[in-house]
């Protein structure tokens, strides 16, 4: 392994500030994440160029993976978690001038690039440290529980924020907390260096894998990104949108621990399929939406169908990645980035050529797609966690 088990008292304790860190950095995510291009569409910068910008960023945070790795094994996830939260910073800073003024966008969408292409791996990193696979879906599920509460919260306080007192305060707010996860994650010493592998070509990265990681990006682009944007063309209401993504956030919550002890059971190959077909029908089902009442059924089956699949997923990764988990992370991440730049590029075209409804149709229609593609790693070589 690249990374040392945590087996003392002192490590679950910083293993403890970690998640606290990691959840504070996710509520201040969740405070303006899906805001941000519905934010950029009202400060009048064109959908398809706001839709560009996402490609770029995407097809970018693809190409400087490699460097993202080099990093990581020099210095360390934990340095990587602190850069990334400093950089996010940069890009709060800079989002709200960023209208009439496109070398400004550009700085922001660089600095969401590199603090996005820094976080995902080590996330990864820190959190593959479990020793048995049934111990991994255990300490997901813990995480999870934190997180989920964070991110529930964060698009109800982030709607009514920017409903209220405007983007200002609210990106004020969320650059505070990063700065309280920046202090948390500099008192933990949960990982620092890495040894590189004997070949940095080792790894246990297969063509599943990478079908995997194809319909994750498709089903996660269209629930997190186009699927807040449908909502505010639909209700025209920031404090709305907050309001039906915290439902389906919230509903996640009532079964999380017990997709964590099915999965850590040996059934996460049944979760993933009830997971991913549910997951695909809700997509479809987004496809003209117009009620509200509608569109909190469709989120509080969401919350429901996504944590049933979230943690026995994750869990199946950090099995998949043993042995070479950064190289196996650095495949994954590089996969889905470049899937998600084409996603977005196909998007953009579609909206000009054909409009905003046909381009949604679209998005969803490859959401439920890339759904039913997901669990394709479980196919991979790999045995059932042991009760």
């Amino acid at each position: 392994m690249l990374i040392p088990h945590l087996v003392g008292p002192q490590d679950k304790k910083d293993l403890g500030g970690v998640f606290v860190a990691v959840s504070v950095r996710l509520f201040a995510v969740s405070l303006f994440g899906i805001f941000v291009p519905i934010y950029l569409y009202k400060s009048h910068i064109g959908l398809t160029m706001i839709f560009l910008m996402y490609a770029v960023d995407f097809t970018l945070r693809a190409l400087i993976q490699p460097a993202i790795s080099h990093f990581i094994y020099r210095y360390g996830a934990k340095q990587a978690f602190l850069l990334s939260n400093l950089t996010l910073i940069g890009f709060l800073g800079t989002i709200l001038f960023a209208a009439g003024h496109p070398v400004i966008l550009v700085c922001a969408f660089i600095f969401q690039m590199l603090s996005f292409a820094l976080y995902f791996p080590a996330y990864f990193m820190v959190f593959i440290h479990a020793q048995r696979s049934s111990l991994r879906s255990q300490e997901i599920g813990h995480l999870q529980q934190i997180t989920l509460v964070a991110l529930t919260i964060g698009p109800l306080v982030g709607g009514i924020m920017l409903a209220t007192v405007g983007a200002g305060p609210l990106m004020v707010f969320a650059a505070v907390l990063l700065v309280v996860s920046l202090r948390l994650l500099k008192d933990t010493h949960i990982v620092t260096k890495l040894h590189p592998p004997k070949s940095v070509e080792q790894t246990t990265f297969m063509w599943k894998d990478a079908v995997t990681a194809v319909g994750k990006a498709l089903d996660n682009q269209a629930a997190a990104m186009i699927w807040p944007i449908a909502l505010y063309f639909v209700f025209t209401n920031y404090t709305k949108v907050g309001f039906l993504i915290a439902v389906s956030l919230a509903s996640s919550l009532l079964l999380v621990r017990l997709a964590a002890a099915l999965s850590a059971h040996g059934h996460r190959k049944g979760l993933l399929w009830y997971s991913s077909v549910a997951n695909a029908v809700i997509h479809l089902g987004r496809i003209g939406v117009s009620t509200l009442s509608f569109a909190f059924v469709l989120n509080l089956a969401d919350g429901l169908a996504n944590v049933v699949g979230l943690v026995p997923s994750q869990s199946v990764m950090f099995d998949r990645a043993d042995g070479h988990p950064l190289n196996y992370f650095k495949r994954f991440i590089y996969t889905s980035n470049l899937t998600t730049g084409l996603f977005w590029v196909i998007l953009a075209a579609v909206l000009h050529l054909y409009g905003f409804n046909a381009m949604l149709a679209v998005a969803f229609i490859a959401g439920a797609t890339g759904a039913l593609a997901a669990p394709t790693f479980i196919y991979a070589p790999l045995d059932e966690p042991k009760a």
